[in-house]
């Protein structure tokens, strides 16, 4: 359906019409949470660190990291987190094994989208020919997303307000109470400690390109905390060749809540691994 989609226009390269610029940080906050990023501190106190500022320096907070405007959560999402504690963007090495395949015109499909991270990027190098398709079904983290793409005057972002599956329909996205909402997922799993759930519309990744009027990615993201197989493998034995991605980012790390392996579905379309790093693995696929 047509209406799990919403278009994000800009506000203009100043991002005055958000408000961004407002919510600057002050040198303490800053240095507050670079202590709580430190991985001088043990995981145990970097946790404890965070739930103490979580009550005392909670933000939000607009920062730039990399060039990028954003609007920064720091108390509840671990990618708000890196970015106002280092200055830039997470995931550097997977950045850097995907930037080759966007160039000026491309087309990136992330599915995850988060507060838009890699779309914000991926936007930037693509141009106003390029174009992002940006999946998040998290209802607030798609109104931080929404803010951030107005921020940063960016025309070329459209946002899907669904989650990519297998079938179409209605499933529970259970948040998480881990201090980072980018954990979400529709997985019911208590080692992530569920705090809330809500229903979500699903889509097929098929159907959701098709409404959006794409016709030929250079790369896909997959990033949605374990239910990437869901996602992917359906699209991958329905998609044409034309509408194979030249370079497909998974999220790895959660593999063993797939119920379909990812990576040999992969292969067996033709791709072949690029890099991979602790949570994500880039496969490239050569045209025909």
């Amino acid at each position: 359906m047509a209406t799990a989609m919403t278009q994000i226009l800009p506000t203009g390269p100043s991002g005055a019409a958000t408000g961004f610029g407002c919510r600057r940080p002050g040198v303490v906050a800053r240095a507050l949470w670079r202590v709580a990023d430190s991985r001088r501190l043990s995981p145990r106190h970097r946790a404890r660190f965070r739930l103490l500022l979580a009550r005392l320096a909670p933000g939000p907070f607009d920062i730039e990291a990399e060039a990028i405007r954003l609007r920064a959560y720091p108390a509840d999402n671990h990618s708000d987190r890196v970015a106002m504690a280092r200055g830039r963007l997470p995931d550097r090495d997977e950045r850097a094994a995907i930037a080759p395949f966007l160039e000026r015109g491309g087309t990136l499909v992330d599915v995850g989208a988060n507060i838009g991270l890699y779309a914000l990027w991926a936007a930037r190098r693509l141009g106003p020919s390029g174009r992002v398709i940006a999946i998040e079904p998290h209802p607030g983290t798609a109104d931080r997303l929404a803010f951030n793409i107005a921020a940063n005057g960016l025309a070329n972002i459209r946002i899907v307000r669904a989650a990519a599956g297998a079938s179409e329909g209605t499933a529970a996205l259970h948040a998480s109470a881990g201090g980072n909402v980018g954990q979400s997922s529709l997985i019911e799993d208590v080692a992530f400690r569920p705090e809330g759930r809500f229903d979500v519309p699903v889509r097929p990744l098929l159907d959701i390109l098709s409404d959006a009027g794409v016709s030929a990615i250079d790369v896909l993201k997959v990033d949605i905390e374990g239910y990437e197989d869901r996602a992917l493998v359906p699209f991958l034995r329905v998609a044409p060749d034309t509408l194979l991605p030249r370079a497909v980012l998974v999220e790895t790390d959660v593999s063993e809540r797939w119920e379909t392996d990812c990576l040999a579905a992969l292969a067996a379309r033709g791709y072949e691994p690029l890099t991979k790093t602790a949570a994500n693995t880039v496969l490239i696929r050569e045209r025909v």
